[in-house]
């Protein structure tokens, strides 16, 4: 990135689109404006409180299990609605959201907007509403186009004491600006005496009171039943495993799981029942990574869960437990002891006289150990587009814009450039980014990924202390299932103070140590990935002009580059070719500092920046610069990647029509850069 004040989209930041959507079927209100009706609950998804224009106050977030929070690219017009300022957040990438009510009946309004998709079917998704379907098939642009607000409303009763929604995804994420929940009018009253509850009637022995999954959304098992989308759980972040799961037809089941989760609840009748826990380990393979206790109704029913330990990896392993419910709640707990507790999903039996007999317990098939890498191996580079080096480009996270690119281009792409979303791990470890919208079918590439080196929740202490190493081994993990050569730009632009994560002269040994952390989980997660230290072209602006002092040490690099843009001073003279080339932290400086650590370079964004008023415009001069450079030194080079962009902080994209120039020489230069 050129300089701290450009920055990339709110997708490239934290999350992929900005945008909001819902749909409804049933007994629906659809409204055109955003007018805000007096209710018990209004919230933004903002993170601070929110007074719109007609004085009504929307609380910050709460309530939702997780998801990736962005503001609006532009304080424009929102068509449609009243005040447009209640639309322009967006949270994304989310799964649920609850709230602790009253037991009634509510009236709810989902208030959503698109910004980020264009056509109808590129974002769509349901609501559910206490396990059932309240809204099916929402889609935003479909309903109203872009830029419009669009409210849903439904209605819903809650017998439980807590109201669930669900936001099972289908295609792309849920979104969400803000929400309303009203409480019907004609809801009874409470009696000055009131009269007991009746309790309910007792099931019969051996009948399922519940079924609940993982996930937000409902799965039936190979028997035909059903489990409900998940609700009454506290908290916890969805993970689903890319492995078939061993033992089980079930893979739907089985495959999903809720991790870091601490209770669930469900209200029942009072007396006793069978509780039967649904579990895998696809994480770990190790015994003892990953161990907890389990009470239920405060009393503890299982000690030292071990699932690797008892079945190995990839294997199904139900555990069954009896407990007496004497409050009309059946509450369970989780003891996380080593690492986080995890479930793919419950089943409560109404007890019969004796315990079920437990599931055989298969003997775990030893898993055969992986070496350590020291240094990722050296990859063909070049291999689908045919030039010096891997080389591809920044689609905006859409797929099609890298069909077009290289229709246009007349090459393929060998590296497609990808930013998991860092507002949490939680956020960081879904690969959304590496979806069928985000990455062309059939696509035989790799990715350049862009982490920070701790999300935006994150801090150094807990970095250096290796506090986030399980993260970095997981998020490992799921990139190398798919693209086990990916390169990983960790920490990149670390000389930037924009970013959360920066690295900061008077602490960088405890950002070099937090490095390495990072860098020996990553190998762990996936031994031939390929770590790129990249910095900001130009002085470092973060305590100190030399970057180098960030350096981590060769053991712990593969790749060093840095990201280049056409700005400040802008390519369009010899002289300021120069400045940039021969300069200090320049081209040649960084390409001099990677051959004497015996590094190839690497050049992950770069492009022409029209809309910034320090860019060169349409500059041809800078495409033919940097290839002309980069063809120089092709024995050195690894991997490029243009930032094709057409949002209006930068319009760096090219074949659009906006700029012909810069792509006229960029396409000149496919022609000459095949290898011989």
């Amino acid at each position: 990135m050129p300089s701290s004040t450009l920055l990339r989209p709110a997708s490239v930041l934290t999350a992929a689109a900005l945008a909001l959507s819902a749909t409804a079927t049933g007994a629906l209100t659809l409204t055109s404006t955003a007018e805000a009706a007096t209710g018990d609950i209004r919230m933004t998804v903002a993170p601070s409180a929110f007074t719109a224009s007609d004085g009504t106050t929307w609380a910050a977030r709460s309530g939702f299990d997780g998801g990736d929070y962005s503001r609006s690219y532009t304080s424009g017009t929102i068509k449609g609605a009243t005040d447009s300022r209640l639309y322009h957040p967006e949270l994304v990438r989310f799964h649920s959201w609850a709230r602790p009510v009253e037991n009634g009946t509510y009236r709810v309004t989902l208030k959503m907007r698109e910004q980020w998709w264009t056509k109808p079917g590129q974002r769509v998704f349901d609501v559910t509403a206490e396990g059932r379907t309240a809204l099916s098939n929402v889609d935003i642009v479909a309903a109203v186009g872009k830029d419009a607000a669009y409210d849903r409303t439904f209605d819903v009763t809650v017998t439980d004491g807590r109201l669930d929604l669900g936001f099972p995804w289908k295609k792309d994420s849920p979104l969400l600006s803000a929400l309303q929940v009203t409480r019907l009018s004609g809801t009874p009253a409470p009696t000055p005496t009131p009269a007991p509850t009746p309790t309910p009637a007792p099931a019969p022995s051996g009948a399922v009171v519940a079924r609940v999954g993982a996930t937000s959304s409902p799965v039936k098992d190979a028997a035909g039943n059903t489990y409900e989308a998940a609700s009454g759980f506290a908290r916890g972040d969805v993970w689903v495993a890319p492995s078939t799961i061993k033992n089980t037809p079930d893979q739907q089941l089985y495959r999903p799981e809720r991790v870091r989760l601490t209770t669930w609840s469900r209200a029942v009748p009072n007396g006793t029942y069978d509780v039967t826990l649904k579990m895998r380990e696809a994480y770990y393979d190790g015994v003892g990574r990953r161990v907890f206790d389990v009470a239920a109704e405060g009393v503890r029913v299982l000690k030292d869960v071990d699932v690797f330990a008892a079945v190995g990896k990839n294997a199904a392993y139900d555990r069954t437990v009896r407990t007496t419910v004497t409050d009309g709640k059946l509450d369970l707990s989780w003891t996380s002891k080593v690492d986080n507790a995890l479930v793919s999903g419950i089943v409560v039996t109404k007890a019969s006289g004796t315990m079920p007999s437990p599931t055989p317990t298969p003997t775990p098939t030893p898993t055969p150990t992986t070496p350590e890498s020291t240094t990722a191996p050296k990859a063909a580079k070049g291999k689908l587009s045919g030039m010096h080096w891997d080389s591809g480009m920044y689609p905006m996270n859409r797929a099609g814009e890298v069909t077009k690119w290289e229709q246009n281009r007349g090459r393929k792409v060998d590296v497609i450039t990808v930013f998991p979303s860092r507002e949490s791990w939680g956020a960081m470890q879904s690969t959304w980014f590496m979806d069928g919208q985000r990455i062309p079918a059939g696509y035989a590439g790799t990715l350049d990924v862009g982490v920070p080196l701790w999300p935006n929740d994150g801090n150094l202490a807990t970095a250096k202390a290796g506090g986030y190493n399980a993260q970095w081994e997981k998020l490992a993990r799921n990139i190398a299932a798919k693209y086990p050569n990916a390169y990983i730009r960790l920490g990149w632009e670390m000389n930037l103070p924009g970013w959360k994560a920066a690295a900061h002269a008077n602490t960088a040994e405890d950002w070099k140590t937090a490095y390495r952390q990072a860098v020996t989980s990553i190998r762990k997660g996936g031994p031939n990935l390929r770590i790129a230290w990249v910095v900001n072209e130009g002085p470092g602006q973060t305590g100190t002009p030399d970057a180098r002092v960030f350096y981590p040490g060769d053991a712990y690099v593969d790749h060093i580059g840095m990201d280049a843009y056409d700005w400040d001073p802008r390519y369009t003279t010899d002289a300021n070719i120069a400045y940039h080339r021969d300069g200090a932290y320049g081209w040649n400086f960084w390409l001099n500092f990677a051959k004497q650590h015996d590094k190839t370079f690497v050049l992950p964004e770069w492009g022409i920046a029209r809309a910034n008023p320090n860019g060169g415009g349409d500059n041809p001069k800078y495409i033919n610069f940097v290839y002309d450079w980069m063809l120089k030194n092709r024995d050195w080079i690894a991997y490029e990647s243009y930032f094709d962009e057409t949002e209006s902080y930068i319009r760096s994209d090219l074949f659009t029509g906006y700029n012909p120039a810069a792509s006229a020489e960029y396409k000149r230069w496919m022609s000459l850069l095949g290898r011989s």
